[in-house]
């Protein structure tokens, strides 16, 4: 009589995920149906998380031409820019480096790549040239000698520190950052 109150609750699994799939999609087909005639959309798509907006609402807001300014406000609130900082780029032998830029360039997010050297390799990756990850990239330009790059670090502060001399302060904060407020 009572045996559905033993049974084990079951777990999350791919049929629940679909279905919660499928859910959300037809959540935001009925948000892209109210939008164009009330604000009501705008309002519910305030407390959709933002992921959920990329992977479902991407296709619903990109053709409609009704919705043109709120589909760039959706694309503004959901890009996030993200720095990967390597010491070479690019360079044949991390595939995998390359592997997340271009994942993440596919997925929509604004990525800077922020290298200490280019190696000047003939040789590059045919995703180099697909995705101009070439504009994408800023050198640093460190010289390799300890002298230079001290001299070189002490004419950028005095350069830069009346933009900002609060910031510059708290970042040579050795108690703080140890080593790496010297580098």
């Amino acid at each position: 009589m009572f045996k559905f109150l033993f049974k084990p609750i079951p777990k999350y699994n791919q049929k629940f995920k679909a279905s919660f799939k499928c859910y959300i999609g037809a959540i935001l087909t009925l948000v892209n149906a109210t939008i164009s005639r009330t604000k009501l959309g705008i309002k519910i798509l305030k407390f959709i998380p933002p992921k959920l907006l990329k992977r479902y609402c991407s296709y619903v807001f990109r053709y409609s031409e009704d919705n043109m300014d709120i589909s760039k406000s959706i694309q503004n609130k959901l890009s996030m820019k993200i720095a990967f900082i390597v010491g070479k780029f690019p360079t044949l032998s991390e595939t995998f480096i390359l592997n997340q830029i271009t994942g993440l360039l596919d997925m929509g997010y604004d990525v800077e790549i922020f290298a200490q050297s280019n190696p000047k390799d003939k040789k590059v990756h045919s995703d180099i040239e697909k995705y101009n990850l070439i504009e994408r990239a800023h050198y640093f330009n460190m010289p390799n000698n300890k002298i230079k790059r001290i001299l070189k670090a002490i004419f950028l502060i005095i350069k830069n520190f009346h933009k900002a001399p609060l910031k510059i302060l708290k970042s040579l904060n050795v108690f703080k950052y140890g080593k790496a407020s010297c580098l």
